[in-house]
């Protein structure tokens, strides 16, 4: 079962993939500090539909996915 609570709303280049309009989410399974001073973390998530099934994963920062 997987808690509602780490649930992620997929908005920007992820959403353009995997629409949260069509019940689509993510988990955080892994962030990778940035390499640089100024860089951001690159974030990995598991992606699901609305009924839980797994879909695949997806590599970026917070700001492309949110």
């Amino acid at each position: 079962m997987i808690n509602k609570m780490n649930k992620i709303e997929l908005k920007k280049d992820a959403g353009l993939r995997w629409p949260s309009e069509d019940g689509y989410y993510g988990i955080i399974v892994s962030a990778i500090p940035p390499m640089h001073i100024w860089g951001e973390k690159m974030y990995t998530l598991e992606i699901y539909d609305k009924n839980d099934k797994y879909c695949g994963k997806w590599k970026g920062t917070y700001t492309e996915f949110n």
